[in-house]
């Protein structure tokens, strides 16, 4: 379609979220446990329904051949530009 670009915005792991964000103490396994802790994530990292309606947050299943005919999906949580500025305030906040 002529003229059509997606304007969905950008979502990064929390990988990139915690060297974007730069804070001594929080890299990437300290990230999801403060994440945890605040009730923001679930137990297996995947942000609650809230959070992902409020746009800071998109899961996402990543699906991976294991054996032949056999696939396994494992769900991965990424972060919005607007997501990130969140979990940073919240960071400030508990400091």
């Amino acid at each position: 379609m002529y003229g059509y670009y997606s304007i969905e915005p950008e979502y990064f792991r929390m990988s990139d979220v915690a060297r974007k964000l730069n804070i001594k103490g929080y890299g990437t396994n300290n990230l999801f446990r403060f994440l945890r802790e605040k009730e923001i994530l679930e137990i297996n990292n995947q942000p609650k329904d809230e959070f992902v309606g409020l746009g800071y947050f998109k899961s996402v299943t990543n699906i991976a051949p294991i054996h032949r005919n056999c696939v396994f999906g494992v769900g991965s949580c990424r972060v919005s530009e607007k997501g990130i500025q969140f979990i940073k305030a919240l960071i400030d906040e508990s400091r």
